[in-house]
């Protein structure tokens, strides 16, 4: 029971009501620019979607001096390198 009235033999549970958890959630969209070297000198461009969730919460460990932390995040982009692509000539 948390914190209310109760009946006979009831005990509020203080460890349950001092518990506390946040929840964080973020959305965004933006735009992208990549340059890569490493095998061509290419860039990309591109439209990027992201979605990060972070809980934390205390544990019951050390006297709840212990929390946990619970963090996922997905990135989706689409890109492209602004290069068009021709169907090769026959001028041999």
């Amino acid at each position: 029971m948390l914190g209310g009235e109760g009946g006979e033999g009831s005990v509020p549970d203080t460890l349950q009501a001092n518990r506390y958890v946040t929840r964080a959630t973020m959305y965004g969209i933006g735009f992208t620019n990549v340059f890569d070297t490493y095998l061509s000198p290419q860039e990309y461009k591109g439209v990027d979607f992201r979605f990060s969730h972070e809980t934390i919460r205390m544990t019951k460990l050390f006297d709840g001096n212990v929390s946990v932390q619970n963090f996922f995040q997905a990135d989706v982009a689409i890109r492209t390198t602004g290069w068009t692509t021709t169907t090769p000539s026959r001028d041999w």
